[in-house]
């Protein structure tokens, strides 16, 4: 299954099921547009990434990432 995930600064991340949730949701955060990051994550969701997540360790792989532009736009940068 793939969700949005927003992370600003050191937070863990707050999860959106769409991309302009989690866009509308950066531009309304008061951390530096550099340290606001939107990911599209893939969760695993098998019996085995159930397991995970219930355990708190969801099994999950970054597909693509996008930061916001000092225009509040979203720019999408390498997945490191």
């Amino acid at each position: 299954m793939q969700v949005y995930r927003l992370t600003c600064g050191t937070d863990k991340g707050v999860h959106y099921a769409t991309r302009d949730d989690a866009h509308d949701a950066a531009k309304e955060s008061v951390w530096r547009h550099d340290q606001i990051f939107v990911d599209l994550i893939d969760v695993q969701v098998d019996k085995e990434g159930v397991v995970a997540l219930m355990n708190g360790e969801p099994l999950m792989k970054t597909l693509r990432s996008w930061t916001l532009t000092a225009r509040k736009g979203l720019k999408e940068i390498e997945v490191e």
